[in-house]
């Protein structure tokens, strides 16, 4: 009885990382390669490698080693942070008045 419980509650916590890690590879699909390299991080395309193939091993594996990789790839992602708007003007750039 208990290795059910003990199954169930895996199969639950499996198929979470599943969904979050899929998450993070259509979040990082959708953001703009340069916000990458603007804050410091891997490449756009690294990410998608490892957030894809982390997916990948949590959907073959369908165990607590699959699970696990998937959330270490996706815990270690991070966002990239967002740009100010004064941010992206050119620092030679004179300034608009303040009024």
């Amino acid at each position: 009885m208990l290795a059910n419980l003990a199954g169930a509650i895996l199969l639950v916590l499996v198929g979470i990382v599943v969904l979050v890690g899929v998450y993070s590879f259509v979040h990082a699909a959708m953001q703009r390669p340069d916000a990458y390299t603007a804050a410091g991080k891997l490449t756009k395309p690294v990410w998608l490698l490892i957030l894809g193939g982390g997916v990948l091993l949590a959907l073959l594996l369908r165990d607590a080693f699959g699970a696990a990789i998937c959330a270490c790839a996706t815990a270690r992602r991070g966002r990239p942070p967002a740009r100010r708007p004064d941010a992206l003007r050119d620092p030679g750039a004179e300034s608009p008045p303040s009024g």
